[in-house]
């Protein structure tokens, strides 16, 4: 760039003036950026004075001083404005200084600490409160105090529903019910003695092992171990738990699973159940670690369908190794649309066993229908049997959710299985009164 000086009336404009002076270039160096121009101007200033009083080769003394003094001045003014920022940084942030921002912040987060202190300790004494009263069985608000008297009130109700010297309960019922049926001079009694004999066997077996094994073992079998029996497949181990209940009942099992059936090419239905009678019930073995859907297209109970039309059978059971096979809400042990049963094996097939059963009594009970007995009273008992299965799988979940092994919840469960236990007695009472009078 060419240097050029421009001079008006009132002012003269340096442009691209450059010096190379070691002294200049320091002087203007240690200068603040904003004072260089005011600073600039001053030395054009003096440096023309000088030059108009000594001439341009004259001495440059005067020039020399002008500059010095201005270089004082400025390094004094430089020192003041660091003092001040020290000491405002000092008043600032000293932690001695009360209205210091570290002394206010100090004071700020040791309020908050003692406040969060106190609501903490408030706090937790409240709820140690809480937790004493709920669980307090002499307090009337509790929730002990009231599981204990829901159960005593339970178990008093249900003695009575079934207190045979208690006009109006469920036995008493019965005991009226069978009699007006099959009692002296009854309208059935010729026919009752020719067929309620095997007919009152059969289902007096199936009731017996229905009330032994139906849920005794559902809520301790979620803790047993789940692998199968060194050797065997699961299946190996289904068909070993129906060859052996077929050997006691007279059945024949046969396993289909590789051949096709009646729906043509289809091989649904793993094992096909036969009683004595020709009727007929399907297992389905599933060993999965994921959960089949239950409804729809797809689902387990639309697959039990087409296993009972494809093997001629009547009543269908799925067995899974575990839970895990089933939706939630199936649990351990469940029946849909009175011909379908889910259930898992158990430890040892016990809960498989309360399946064939529960089938075989079905079956039984379709078979005594068609001949013209009447099986009301027996349905009612196998009707509180299913309602209890129903309540028990309900409490099981709940206790999962709430705490297990839970006192509370045992007994409730304890209740149930009692409820079920009735039950079945109360049917088979029924079919045992009924036969004595026959035979009188």
């Amino acid at each position: 760039m060419t240097a050029q000086v421009d001079v008006d009336e009132d002012r003269v404009v340096l442009q691209g003036i450059e010096c190379r002076e070691a002294d200049v270039v320091a002087f203007f160096g240690d200068a603040a950026p904003e004072t260089r121009v005011e600073l600039a101007g001053r030395a054009v200033a003096i440096g023309v004075a000088g030059l108009r009083a000594m001439g341009v080769a004259g001495h440059v003394e005067l020039v020399e001083r002008e500059f010095a003094k201005l270089s004082h001045q400025f390094d004094r003014a430089l020192a003041t404005t660091e003092g001040q920022l020290l000491e405002r940084v000092h008043s600032t942030f000293d932690p001695d200084h009360a209205e210091s921002v570290s002394a206010r912040l100090a004071a700020s987060v040791a309020d908050a600490h003692g406040a969060a202190g106190k609501v903490i300790t408030e706090t937790r004494s409240q709820l140690e409160r809480l937790i004493q009263d709920s669980f307090n069985p002499d307090l009337a608000t509790s929730c002990v105090y009231r599981i204990a008297k829901l159960v005593t009130d339970t178990r008093a109700e249900l003695d009575r529903a079934f207190d045979p010297t208690f006009k109006g309960s469920h036995l008493s019922h019965l005991v009226e019910l069978v009699d007006s049926y099959f009692g002296e001079g009854g309208a059935v009694e010729a026919q009752v003695a020719a067929q309620v004999g095997p007919v009152k066997d059969e289902l007096m077996a199936a009731l017996q092992g229905l009330r032994e094994l139906v849920v005794g073992q559902a809520m301790a079998a979620d803790e047993r171990d789940r692998s199968p029996a060194s050797g065997f497949d699961f299946e190996d181990e289904v068909e070993a738990v129906l060859c052996r209940l077929a050997a006691v009942h007279g059945d024949t099992v046969d396993c289909v699973g590789t051949t096709a059936g009646d729906a043509g090419r289809s091989k649904r239905g793993d094992f096909a159940v036969q009683l004595p009678d020709g009727r007929r019930f399907v297992v389905e073995a599933k060993k999965r670690s994921t959960p089949l859907p239950l409804r729809g297209d797809r689902g387990v109970l639309a697959m039990l369908d087409d296993s009972m039309i494809n093997r001629g059978a009547s009543f269908a059971i799925a067995v899974a190794r575990d839970a895990s096979a089933f939706a939630k809400e199936v649990g351990s042990f469940n029946e849909y649309d009175d011909n379908k049963l889910l259930c898992r094996f158990g430890e040892t097939g016990e809960l498989l066993e309360a399946a064939y059963r529960w089938a075989r009594a079905r079956l039984l009970m379709v078979a005594a229908e068609e001949a013209g007995i009447d099986v009301d009273s027996i349905e009612n008992g196998v009707e509180e049997a299913r309602r209890a299965v129903h309540e028990l799988s309900r409490i099981e979940a709940k206790a999962k959710a709430i705490a297990h092994g839970a006192d509370e919840i045992q007994s409730l469960v304890s209740f149930q299985i009692r409820r079920l236990n009735t039950a079945l007695d109360q049917a088979a009472a029924g079919l045992e009164y009924r036969s004595t009078r026959v035979a009188s």
